[in-house]
């Protein structure tokens, strides 16, 4: 049974990584409260936001937030692919050098894809994990949504993936260990009005989500001259401190890109891979 299992989840795994689980500012509006609560089986604590189908398990949650990247990414090429054609490479306008494909792209998020409260079927990942050439893997449960999964990379380190849910709020966090030093970050929180907060090392943005469909958005990404955001810039189970301040608090030009769409135009101070930073409005 755990064989076949496992091998459900490695199809799952190879479809997600597939599938590839970025001045007019956007008001977004403010997030609701929040408080505590402590409990152990809801490891957040955050508060409950008016989402329609609110994820209630992390394999509902990690499905949401891909839908909502992918929509994302979707919209992005659209509204660039477009834009390009008008303004070809050489264009002062293009924008094929900036790096929006990659926008709260995570490859390790794609492996928390089938975290379950199932300890039979937690434990089938553990032969996923041996498909992609972890060794000495180790699955973890060491609470109601709390998931860790402990392995040896080729490389020889050691690794910790450690995954939580909330299920107050529907949201996730992820956080990654390579030799015990926290390398990996991301977490997806909705925090009401159709509105979800996402996280990474080096991102941060609020999108405006409804019927799968992008109505609106602001994201900023830092360079690779500003501290990474920690565990300890975390959102989890704090869903209210996330709005735009938190996205964009120190302006387009505090950030290596930012981007805002309200529904109508994209908005894009692009940092390109070469050549000086600019920004350019596109319409839809």
């Amino acid at each position: 049974m755990k064989k076949i299992l496992a091998l459900i989840l490695v199809c799952v795994l190879v479809l997600a990584l597939m599938a590839g689980c970025k001045p007019k500012p956007v008001t977004l509006g403010p997030a609701n409260s929040s408080s505590d609560s402590g409990d152990n089986s809801n490891p957040g604590g955050s508060d409950k936001p008016n989402v329609a189908n609110k994820p209630t398990d992390y394999a509902e949650s990690y499905t949401l937030c891909a839908e909502i990247r992918d929509a994302l990414d979707v919209l992005m090429n659209e509204i660039n692919d477009k834009h390009n054609e008008a303004h070809p490479y050489g264009d002062p306008e293009n924008t094929e050098g900036a790096d929006w494909t990659f926008m709260l792209f995570s490859l390790e998020l794609a492996f928390t894809a089938s975290f379950t409260e199932d300890d039979e079927a937690l434990q089938a990942v553990k032969i996923a994990f041996e498909f992609f050439g972890g060794t000495d893997i180790v699955i973890e449960h060491p609470a109601k949504n709390h998931y860790e999964v402990l392995y040896t990379a080729n490389s020889g380190s050691k690794m910790k993936m450690v995954a939580l849910f909330d299920p107050n709020s529907g949201g996730l966090s992820y956080t990654g260990y390579t030799d015990g030093v926290a390398e990996s970050l991301y977490e997806f929180i909705p925090i009401g009005g159709n509105q979800f907060a996402f996280q990474t090392r080096s991102e941060r943005a609020i999108i405006e989500y409804k019927d799968g469909e992008i109505l609106s958005f602001v994201y900023t990404s830092i360079t690779a001259d500003d501290a990474y955001y920690t565990s300890a810039d975390s959102i989890f189970g704090k869903g209210s401190a996330a709005n735009q301040k938190w996205v964009d608090g120190k302006g387009a030009d505090g950030y290596g890109d930012y981007y805002t769409y309200d529904g109508k135009t994209l908005v894009m101070y692009v940092t390109p891979w070469s050549g000086e930073r600019f920004m350019v409005e596109i319409p839809k």
